[in-house]
């Protein structure tokens, strides 16, 4: 009973054998009506508002999202595949090892967005254990296919990421993330691309053909796999720049690519894509929801999008892929992010980024909830390097406060630094420097238990998520590294200054020719290392859980580095 954690709330140590039995009805009742977005007279009908049985009920406040970006590494040295929810890096993410998710749960986190995706390594475990915890998980494809492999659907084939992209997912499809002719009912939504607008061509047409031919691909997949009524939610998520090139909206950050992206869905042709394999309207009226990725405060997200977003998109839901706005208060800020979200009919709710600081990996050395400490919890051998597992200990924002009390205040959760799998750690100076205001828990037990149940990335940050700041509003560094903003226009790091009004050169990949070889290299860690580009994968490499994934693995796609990728929730079961 101790692994139904609190669902945002601190249960009591031990939970009664009726407050599980309410969860796990309240999750069958919810997994029978996965919510499909439906659209009727310009609302949002979302398929179960409410669903009582057997004393089980959910109320609109249980569809609100929680997240946490999980950009996580061990932090020594560049690795071969970023690829970090496969049963290889276990250590991280779960027990034994140094329990991730179970320290999510705890937080009171109810979804976790990924970065890395190699489609040959089976996931199964790391949803299993997700559901087990009741975070929703929102995987993204990786960006092998669209930029990295030997020929790329983008500038190699005229951006149609048909092929490439259903190849890849049905590789997912069949490495845990279906069984039975359904969808793992861990997964919440999936992300096509992330950051399409900066990283696949300077100009929308290129970009929304790669996107509208990389879901038709997937929708290929899902046949491919014998999927009956699939019905998991499908994004792409965009930046917060504005988009000067875009038919509408050239001067609101956000919602040119998403105008540009539906109209791509209702009229392919328009945009270069002839052939359609299937109805992408339909489909965008019924499974596609929108996200992006932005390092703006609260304050200013209701005037900058949501105002405009919903008159122009009524009953398609919204989420914040990445959220974090480093220059605030967290707590403060997160309190108000997901207030705006409650009163909302559209905005669903955030994932905060990110999980980890790291020097692996450019501009990642501000927006993490943990540093990592000096005792070692555990070792994982992957693609041929044992890599040390080291303990989490909190790190603090700009305003002196500890970034996870913050989030388990915000989300409901509560916080400790007890080692999430049980045991003790070696006592170090830096894994005491911030429990002062922590909320103390007991979760090894519920780890466990969990652990039970379940049974069975490379460049800098892209301008993407750079805080938009607002025409009246001068500029003011919020986020950069100890090495100091980027260049103005450049975003590297993603939070400070005024970004570029269009994805400009620089703006990972944006150039008609496709994009520069530093935009491809960037997400290549071979390339980073200065090493040649890895080489197309080898038939039949899948990658056992055993022995570690392969070492040239196509997973280093959407590493929060690399671009950072948005996925998500949307189906009840995730939300307790």
């Amino acid at each position: 009973a101790q692994a139904v954690l609190a669902e945002g709330r601190a249960l009591p140590t031990v939970a009664s054998p009726a407050i599980f039995a309410a969860k796990k009805v309240r999750n069958l009742c919810w997994q029978g009506m996965r919510v499909t977005v439906r659209r009727a007279h310009g609302i949002a009908l979302l398929g179960l508002l409410a669903c009582s049985l057997g004393g089980a009920s959910a109320s609109a406040a249980d569809w609100l999202m929680k997240g946490i970006s999980y950009g996580v590494s061990p932090d020594q040295g560049v690795m071969a595949n970023d690829d970090m929810f496969n049963d290889a890096v276990r250590g991280q993410w779960g027990c034994p090892g140094r329990g991730d998710l179970s320290v999510m749960a705890e937080l009171g986190a109810n979804t976790v967005r990924l970065y890395g995706n190699d489609p040959r390594f089976d996931h199964g475990a790391f949803l299993d254990e997700a559901e087990a915890l009741g975070l929703g998980v929102v995987p993204g494809i990786s960006d092998w296919p669209y930029l990295q492999s030997q020929t790329p659907c983008t500038y190699a084939n005229e951006w149609d990421c048909h092929d490439a992209i259903s190849e890849s997912y049905l590789q997912n499809l069949r490495n845990g993330f279906t069984a039975n002719g359904t969808y793992h009912p861990g997964l919440r939504a999936m992300i096509a691309v992330n950051e399409p607008d900066l990283k696949l061509g300077s100009e929308p047409e290129q970009w929304a053909r790669a996107v509208v031919s990389a879901i038709d691909g997937m929708l290929s997949a899902e046949e491919e796999a014998g999927l009956e009524s699939p019905d998991l939610l499908i994004t792409a998520t965009v930046s917060f720049q504005i988009c000067s090139a875009c038919e509408r909206f050239d001067e609101r950050p956000g919602l040119g690519m998403m105008w540009t992206l539906r109209d791509a869905m209702r009229n392919p042709r328009k945009y270069g894509y002839g052939e359609p394999r299937h109805d992408l309207a339909r489909f965008y009226e019924t499974r596609f929801v929108n996200s992006f990725n932005t390092g703006n405060p609260a304050s200013e997200i209701q005037d900058m999008f949501l105002k405009e977003y919903s008159k122009e998109f009524p009953g398609t839901p919204v989420f914040i892929a990445e959220y974090h706005a480093p220059s605030e208060p967290t707590l403060e800020d997160l309190t108000a992010i997901l207030k705006l979200a409650r009163g909302s009919r559209d905005f669903l709710g955030v994932s905060f980024f990110e999980w980890m600081n790291r020097h692996d990996e450019g501009g990642h050395t501000d927006w993490g909830i943990f540093n990592l400490g000096e005792a070692m919890v555990s070792s994982m051998d992957y693609t041929g390097t044992n890599y040390d597992i080291a303990n989490l200990v909190p790190a603090k924002d700009k305003h002196g406060e500890a970034v996870p009390v913050a989030i388990a205040t915000a989300y409901g959760g509560s916080y400790s630094q007890r080692p999430a799998c049980g045991g003790t750690y070696a006592p170090t100076t830096t894994a005491t420097t911030t429990t002062a205001t922590a909320t103390t828990a007991t979760t090894a037990t519920a780890t466990a238990t969990a652990a039970t149940a379940a049974a069975s990335s490379a460049a800098q940050r892209t301008s993407g998520s750079a805080r938009q700041v607002p025409e009246a509003e001068e500029a003011q560094p919020d986020g950069s590294s100890a090495q100091g903003p980027p260049a103005a226009g450049t975003g590297a790091d993603g939070a400070s200054g005024r970004v570029p009004q269009a994805g400009g050169a620089g703006a990972e990949g944006s150039s008609a020719q496709g994009p520069p070889a530093a935009a491809r290299g960037a997400r290549d860690p071979a390339a980073q290392a200065g090493q040649p580009a890895r080489p197309a994968d080898p038939a039949g490499a899948e990658g056992s859980a055993a022995q570690g994934p392969p070492a040239s693995a196509p997973g280093t796609g959407d590493s929060p580095a690399q671009g950072r990728q948005s996925d998500w929730w949307w189906e009840p079961s995730i939300f307790p």
